[in-house]
């Protein structure tokens, strides 16, 4: 296995590969892609079923998050 790299835009949920890796017909290749614009979820955060609906209450979840939070600054 060896590595490539290159930069596209993806338009439509295409990939167009540059030309110069034409050589690429018919293979199998493991791909990650890295975006700069960050692909946040469209649902917003809801800590209460991430913890649990009702093993913890919203106090200490909100709590949890103000600490953790904190740790970020």
């Amino acid at each position: 296995m060896y590595a490539i790299e290159f930069e596209a835009d993806i338009e439509n949920n295409l990939l167009r590969i540059p030309e110069n890796y034409k050589n690429l017909n018919k293979v199998h290749a493991r791909v990650i892609i890295l975006t700069q614009e960050p692909q946040y979820p469209t649902t917003t955060f809801n800590p209460r079923a991430f913890f649990g609906i009702g093993k913890q209450s919203k106090q200490v979840c909100d709590a949890y998050l103000a600490n953790v939070r904190d740790g970020w600054n």
